[in-house]
């Protein structure tokens, strides 16, 4: 075969692979996808996360709307201590006027998690007072309180039940909150406020010296019931 056939002979050679490539290319290259069909894989997600948006939505409405019928309710139905016990509110108003400074004065069960009294020289919202018995509740029974208690208690060798923690005193900017349990119930707490102004010290020693007098209350009080 002569070279100038050889060359006719591969360049139709070439031609033909071209176009048989060119064919294939054409048979199984998908057509392009509308814009529609580009994103409707991602229909389904986002309709998802959309009817979860709503049920948050929904969610958070219903809560603000029970938070905002227990504030109703609360301020209609008021905390009436003087009515629940009435001896323990006179004892507490008797108690804080004996002491410098005292702008009020409650008694707490950090077992119930319950207010059993307060009195105090300002009037205090109902969530204000529910917070009080929560809040000296954490204070007094939170695991790492405990736990160190009991740290404490192997230290020193002892197996009593009873807490390390009796005393407490927390200094504010303008207060300072004085915690003592009392010893015949451990879970029942006195929580004093005072003016920052007032020794902490002469807070606490006044509050321990009238603590049998509010224990006495509240034991006949048990005991009534």
């Amino acid at each position: 075969m002569s070279h100038s056939s050889q060359n006719s002979v591969g360049k139709r050679l070439s031609q033909f692979l071209l176009r048989q490539i060119h064919h294939k290319n054409e048979t199984v290259q998908p057509a392009e996808p509308s814009k529609t069909d580009e994103f409707s894989h991602l229909s389904t997600p986002i309709e998802s996360d959309l009817e979860k948006a709503n049920h948050w939505v929904d969610s958070i409405e219903m809560t603000e709307a029970n938070l905002t019928s227990v504030s109703k309710q609360s301020i209609e139905n008021p905390m009436n201590y003087h009515e629940q016990y009435p001896a323990l509110q006179t004892t507490l108003q008797d108690v804080m006027k004996k002491i410098p400074d005292c702008k009020s004065l409650a008694y707490v069960d950090i077992e119930q998690r319950a207010l059993l009294g307060i009195y105090s020289i300002q009037s205090l919202p109902v969530e204000i007072q529910q917070l009080i018995a929560a809040a000296t509740s954490d204070l007094f029974t939170a695991p790492n309180m405990v736990r160190v208690s009991n740290l404490y208690k192997q230290q020193k060798g002892t197996n009593e039940e009873k807490s390390n923690f009796n005393e407490m005193i927390v200094h504010g900017e303008e207060d300072v909150y004085v915690f003592i349990r009392a010893r015949n119930n451990r879970n029942h707490v006195s929580v004093l406020a005072c003016n920052s102004t007032t020794p902490s010290g002469m807070v606490l020693i006044n509050a321990r010296q009238m603590m049998p007098q509010i224990e006495a209350v509240t034991e006949a009080m048990t005991e009534s019931i």
